[in-house]
C-alpha cells in the first residue's frame, strides 16, 4: 500500500534527521559544556555579589564563599578536593584547577562596598559533575531514538492512512461499478476543496456524462427498433 512506502520514507527522514542530531550533539557537547558551566559559575558570583550577606553557599552546582582583603575566609563553602589555600585572582576570569583527576573551575570576584574593607566572592564548580549530567543526558538522548523512531512511525502511518481515506472510497467505487456496471453510482467522500475532491468532482463528472451517453444510445437503439 502507498501508506505503508510513504511511512517508510517519512521514518527514513526522520531517523537520518534525529542520528545527525545525536552526531552532532556528541560531537560539540564538550564545547556546549564548557560554555554552560563557565557561564554558570559567573552567573552565580555575579548574583551572590548583588547581597554578599544573603547568598546560598551552594547554588546551581556552584559553591560560594567571601574572602576579606587578606585572603581569609568569611563565610560559604567550598567542594570538597578544591585546596583551601587556592590563591584568590579577581579580575583574572575563569580559573581551572585539577587535582587527583578531579578538575574545578572557580571565578574571582572583587566587591567594593560602601562601608568596610572590600570582599571577594569566589565561585567554584566541580567540571566532572557537569559532565556526568551532560554523559547521562546524551545516553538518554541516545537510548531514546528507538522509541522516538517507533512513535514517529506509527503516527505518522495513521496520519497518512487517514489522508489516503479519500483514495480508498474512490478505488472502492471504482471497483464497483466495474463490477456491476452502474454508473448511476457516484463518488462521495465528503465536502472538501483539495487534489483529492477535485479529482472526486473530475470523476462524477465524467460518470455523469458516461450515463448519459449510455442512455441515449439505449435510447436511440429502442427507437431503430
Amino acid at each position: 500500500p502507498i501508506s505503508v512506502k510513504v511511512t517508510a520514507w517519512y521514518t527514513m527522514f526522520m531517523t537520518i534527521i534525529f542520528v545527525l542530531v545525536v552526531a552532532f550533539a556528541f560531537k560539540f557537547s564538550e564545547n556546549f559544556r564548557m560554555q554552560a558551566a563557565a557561564g554558570a559559575l559567573q552567573k552565580q558570583v555575579e548574583l551572590a555579589a548583588r547581597r554578599p550577606d544573603k547568598f546560598d553557599e551552594h547554588e546551581d552546582d556552584v559553591y560560594l564563599s567571601t574572602y576579606d582583603h587578606n585572603a581569609t575566609k568569611l563565610k560559604g563553602k567550598l567542594p570538597s578536593g578544591f585546596p583551601q589555600e587556592a590563591p584568590l585572582v579577581p579580575n583574572k576570569g575563569v580559573q581551572k584547577f585539577r587535582d587527583n583527576n578531579k578538575e574545578y573551575w572557580y571565578f574571582d570576584l572583587p566587591i567594593i562596598q560602601p562601608k568596610g574593607a572590600p570582599l571577594i566572592i569566589r565561585g567554584v564548580i566541580s567540571v566532572d559533575k557537569m559532565n556526568r549530567k551532560t554523559d547521562l543526558f546524551l545516553l538518554g538522548l541516545l537510548l531514546g531514538l528507538p522509541i522516538f523512531i517507533i512513535v514517529a512511525a506509527l503516527g505518522g502511518y495513521k496520519i497518512i492512512k487517514h489522508g489516503f481515506q479519500p483514495v480508498r472510497a474512490i478505488s472502492a467505487t471504482a471497483q464497483d461499478i466495474g463490477e456491476t456496471n452502474d454508473l448511476s453510482q457516484r463518488i462521495d467522500i465528503g465536502p472538501g476543496h483539495d487534489e483529492i475532491h477535485q479529482m472526486a468532482a473530475s470523476f462524477n463528472t465524467m460518470l455523469a456524462k458516461v450515463e448519459d451517453s449510455v442512455q441515449r444510445e439505449k435510447r436511440f437503439s429502442s427507437d431503430v427498433s
